[in-house]
């Protein structure tokens, strides 16, 4: 019932013209992505305070507080909230009455999906066939640009989002070492956010130099004279 410059009863927050009306009758598929969006947007209006203290354990231990302003922006730590932190279920619990029935089963579909270990089987324009660590299952990924993190052999944690027969990786991928392949697989079993932000702050944590007895080298000037 909704105006065409009214916000859109679906709750994206936009204007009904430029939100649903007209799009009814789109396949999902084209409105995968729109909905994925609305769930990011309802996590970022809901769970404001855990955003901002995911991103400072993840500066923290990377020893790059200064970075926390863009991590609160990056797509992992909004979909770490609405999964890990189950806001996914608040979304859907505010959101049931103006969602279309495809977006409901879709969205549900998409809270049992848990965040796992890929390696890289094969490579294609706009796409990546990834093995998952943890149950051996093959699935294709789109939507995923060609760089290093894409080849084959590389090791990724990521959350790709099944859509019809294939899956979209809304959120990235970051990538993984592969020493830590174990030690990442245990941390997303237990589903702890703040231990994944530590698990990935490490990787990117700037090494310490050591000497022999174990003690942390400091930089040290010589002057000759």
């Amino acid at each position: 019932m909704a105006r065409r410059n009214e916000r859109c009863p679906c709750g994206s927050g936009r204007k009904y013209k430029v939100c649903h009306l007209g799009r009814e009758l789109h396949p999902i598929e084209d409105r995968s992505l729109w909905l994925y969006h609305k769930m990011v947007r309802f996590a970022r209006e809901q769970a404001d305070d855990e955003i901002d203290s995911l991103a400072g354990v993840l500066t923290d231990v990377m020893g790059e507080p200064s970075l926390w302003a863009e991590m609160i922006k990056a797509p992992l730590i909004s979909d770490v909230v609405l999964h890990e932190e189950e806001f996914e279920q608040g979304f859907l619990d505010g959101r049931l009455s103006t969602l279309p029935d495809d977006e409901v089963l879709l969205a549900q579909q998409w809270m049992l999906v848990d965040r796992t270990v890929f390696e890289v089987e094969s490579t294609s324009p706009g796409s990546i066939e990834l093995r998952d660590l943890g149950t051996g299952e093959m699935i294709e990924v789109v939507n995923v640009d060609d760089n290093p993190m894409s080849r084959p052999g590389s090791l990724l944690i990521g959350r790709p989002l099944p859509v019809g027969d294939i899956y979209r990786a809304f959120s990235g991928f970051m990538a993984l070492r592969p020493d830590l392949v174990q030690a990442a697989l245990s941390v997303l079993d237990d589903k702890d956010p703040d231990a994944l932000m530590e698990l990935l702050g490490s990787m990117h944590r700037a090494p310490e130099i050591r000497n022999t007895d174990g003690h942390e080298m400091e930089p040290t000037e010589v002057t000759w004279c």
